[in-house]
Parts: C-alpha cells; sequence; structure tokens
C-alpha cells in the first residue's frame, strides 16, 4: 500500500499526459469533424489546467506542461487545417466515421461548462 502513495504522484501526471499526447496523434492523424476537433481541444485544454492547478508537475518539470499545451495546439492547428482545406476518405472506417461525425451538443456543453467553471476557479483562486 505504501508503494502506492509513493507512486501516485508519479503515475496520475503520466496517465494525463499519455491521454493528452494521444489525442493530440488523433487530431494530425485524423480526419475529425469541425465540433469534434473543439471537443477534443477543450478536453485536452481542461486535462492541462487541472495538472496545474493541482499541482500534478513538479515545478522543475514546468517545461513539461507547456510542450503538452504545444503538442495540442500543433495538433489543432493540423486537424483545422485538413478540416478546411482537404478532402475526408470516400470510404472512411469505423474509426474515421466515428471522427467524422457530428459530437452531440450536449457533449459540447459539457465540455464548455467545465472549462469555464475550471477557468473561474483559476481566476478566483489567484
Amino acid at each position: 500500500m505504501n508503494l502506492i502513495r509513493e507512486f501516485a504522484p508519479l503515475v496520475v501526471p503520466i496517465i494525463f499526459g499519455i491521454m493528452i499526447l494521444a489525442a493530440t496523434y488523433r487530431l494530425w492523424r485524423y480526419h475529425h469533424h469541425p465540433r469534434r476537433i473543439l471537443a477534443e481541444g477543450l478536453s485536452c485544454a481542461t486535462l492541462i489546467g487541472i495538472m496545474g492547478l493541482v499541482g500534478l508537475v513538479d515545478s522543475s518539470l514546468w517545461w513539461v506542461v507547456w510542450l503538452l499545451a504545444f503538442a495540442l495546439l500543433s495538433g489543432i492547428a493540423v486537424a483545422t487545417w485538413r478540416a478546411s482545406s482537404t478532402t475526408p476518405p470516400a470510404e472512411p472506417t469505423k474509426k474515421q466515421a466515428r471522427l467524422l461525425s457530428r459530437p452531440s451538443v450536449a457533449g459540447l456543453i459539457g465540455e464548455g461548462v467545465f472549462y469555464a467553471l475550471l477557468l473561474a476557479l483559476a481566476l478566483l483562486g489567484g
């Protein structure tokens, strides 16, 4: 049990980082619906915000969070370019069809509200 307590501060940021990098890879690799790009960006930005607010990353590794943010922004830029200037595949696979479909409005509203709450918490908390 003590081993779990010792490694928990390392495991959580690593899992969050892997989640952000996986989303960034999907943004780089596949065609997305524009609203899905927005949803991916908001959810990853929320994870980065949580990492910063809770202090999951040691202060000596401040650059890791910035690298994750840069990777996310580059993925969003590539996905937006791809959505606006190239055509999606004619016969998409199941995964590609899911990424090309429009996400639910309720999911987008939930992501936006959660991001706004996190932003308000950061601004009010100092």
